[in-house]
């Protein structure tokens, strides 16, 4: 497949995957939302158990495309099944930005270095124990 056809269907799936995400998210108001889905993530943080059921990562997004795409005039209650829709979108996305920087043929090098540039800076220290942790964390 060229290219070119590649990006442009990686890009029409994630303009679908957005289109879905605000669909799910918008009615709800961020404070309920927000609050709700941060319950879930200390339950989450204190039953290691239950991660898979409510990955924090996709947790934490979805709070952010609340914020982002939230209509005043829609004001919905959260509810656990609401979550399970919202996490099920995030789960089905295959993203082609993890799906290239973890590719066979781009080594996992690329994918440290872009780590680094996105998150070593927000750290005062760093050294070799975060380096390895990060290859322990990120190696399967």
């Amino acid at each position: 497949m060229p290219k070119n056809k590649a990006n442009s269907e990686d890009r029409i799936r994630a303009l679908n995957f957005q289109d879905k995400i605000e669909k799910l998210v918008k009615k709800f108001p961020p404070i309920e939302y927000a609050t709700f889905v941060s319950s879930l993530i200390e339950k989450d943080l204190q039953d290691h158990k239950k991660s898979p059921m409510y990955p924090p990562h996709f947790l934490l997004h979805s709070i952010e495309a609340n914020c982002a795409y939230h209509r005043e005039y829609l004001k919905e209650r959260i509810n656990l099944h609401e979550i399970s829709k919202i996490l099920n979108e995030y789960i089905n996305y295959d993203d082609p930005v993890a799906k290239f920087l973890l590719a066979p043929d781009k080594l996992l090098s690329h994918f440290f270095r872009t780590l680094a540039h996105q998150q070593f800076h927000l750290r005062t220290v760093y050294g070799v124990f975060d380096i390895g942790r990060a290859i322990i964390l990120f190696i399967d």
